[in-house]
């Protein structure tokens, strides 16, 4: 939270981040927030938003969007897997 009220008063008072300010906030939340995978659980959920926070303010960006690129591919995987008919059957029971 720090680091997003600090991107958005950079953008508030005209700071020379203002340029990159509101970009910067909308991204925050999600490099940083990301699940490592679907089943994780809070202590490791803590964990990695530490390590990401650490990445973030060393200005390893790069490192943080491989990161997400990992995740996000894990997770395109994950639903490719499904079939058409796990989906209707999901959706099915979903709204009964």
């Amino acid at each position: 939270m720090r680091e997003l009220t600090r991107m958005l008063t950079s953008y508030a008072e005209a700071s020379a981040l203002e340029c990159v300010a509101l970009q910067t906030a909308m991204v925050i939340p999600a490099l940083l927030l990301l699940k490592p995978h679907p089943k994780s659980k809070a202590k490791e959920h803590s964990a990695h938003l530490n390590s990401r926070l650490k990445h973030w303010i060393n200005g390893d960006i790069n490192d943080l969007m491989d990161e997400g690129g990992v995740i996000q591919q894990r997770l395109d995987r994950q639903h490719k897997e499904r079939s058409c008919e796990h989906t209707a059957r999901i959706f099915a029971k979903l709204m009964m």
